[in-house]
């Protein structure tokens, strides 16, 4: 491919995709490479939006902001693509030890989270499922993100709009007021790469922290709860005809290889409060892109003005991407 472009974009994973659609809102022309890595760890997530997080069940920073971008956003691109990949649905956070409820019922935490809380329900309230009682969520859902990057590449393919090859940094010249590509001339180019970023010549010195996470595709007959999201250590959400079930946090040996350990980690952790039989029937690994601080980047290099970063979603990038991405467009 020749030619001048606005923007080059490297990576169609999440970050890639919700950046490339905000770009085109505000009708700045941009092309997305992508070598169709099939593992990322955008192909692999199950979606999760929630409002509360973690044992110590802490509200996300800025959630109503985030969450009304997310919603708009996914919405947008549903009725763009005629594809419908955002699923609003109860979130369940169960209690599967005293401790946990104890900590819930603090007045702080009761005054923050109120606002996103439909129901406290007593022990045992779900058909087959055993907690010590269960707090259902307001403003959660999912996103089947597999779903939305195959409907999304298909329109960039449509369009022409997408170069399909890995990218080889020494391909990349850096010139005053531009940069070359092969024997395309750009603005900028904006990584979107993932955890591979800590490979990136330009952003390595960054705090990269990333973790491999590994999912469970299950098949669970007549399970009653098919309309809501539990989380009990494990969560267990719905994916169509099945359900997803996850997930691992490991720092060590990064790839995208799903293993024994992970898988029985997962079913280990469902057993403690689904009182139901399941069949797994995929098992993928991918790794998320996360710094230390726990924040994202979406920032041009220090150095070179043409080269910028958007990354480190993390394991709520359904939720923040899209606000991060819209206020990161607005710098262009």
């Amino acid at each position: 491919m020749t030619g001048t472009i606005n923007t080059l974009i490297i990576g169609q994973g999440l970050a890639g995709t919700l950046l490339s659609w905000e770009l085109r809102q505000r009708n700045i022309d941009c092309l997305v490479i992508d070598d169709s890595h099939r593992d990322s760890s955008s192909m692999m997530s199950a979606g999760l939006v929630q409002p509360v997080t973690g044992p110590r069940l802490v509200l996300t920073p800025g959630f109503e902001n985030h969450y009304a971008a997310a919603r708009t956003t996914y919405q947008a691109l549903e009725h763009f693509l005629n594809e419908r990949f955002f699923f609003e649905m109860p979130f369940v956070r169960l209690f599967t030890k005293e401790s946990e409820r104890v900590y819930w019922n603090q007045k702080r935490r009761l005054k923050t989270n109120e606002p996103y809380v439909k129901e406290s329900c007593p022990a045992d309230h779900w058909p087959n499922i055993h907690d010590l009682g269960s707090i259902e969520f307001l403003k959660s859902g999912y996103c089947d993100t597999r779903k939305l990057l195959e409907a999304y590449k298909k329109f960039l393919i449509h369009e022409h709009l997408l170069v399909q090859e890995p990218v080889d940094y020494a391909d990349i010249l850096i010139k005053e007021n531009h940069v070359q590509w092969k024997n395309l001339k750009a603005g900028r180019i904006i990584f979107c790469e993932g955890w591979q970023a800590q490979n990136n010549p330009w952003f390595k010195h960054l705090p990269y922290n990333n973790a491999k996470g590994e999912i469970l595709t299950l098949e669970i007959p007549d399970h009653p709860q098919a309309d809501h999201i539990f989380s009990g250590g494990k969560w267990l959400c719905p994916a169509g005809r099945h359900f997803r079930a996850g997930s691992t946090f490991s720092w060590g040996d990064l790839n995208t290889t799903a293993t024994e350990q992970g898988k029985q980690d997962i079913l280990s952790g469902l057993s403690a409060f689904l009182n139901k039989p399941v069949t797994v029937i995929d098992h993928r690994a991918g790794v998320r892109p996360i710094f230390k601080d726990l924040k994202p980047r979406a920032e041009f290099h220090a150095d070179y003005p043409q080269l910028a970063i958007f990354n480190g979603l993390g394991s709520k990038g359904v939720l923040i991407g899209p606000r991060q991405a819209r206020l990161f467009s607005e710098k262009f």
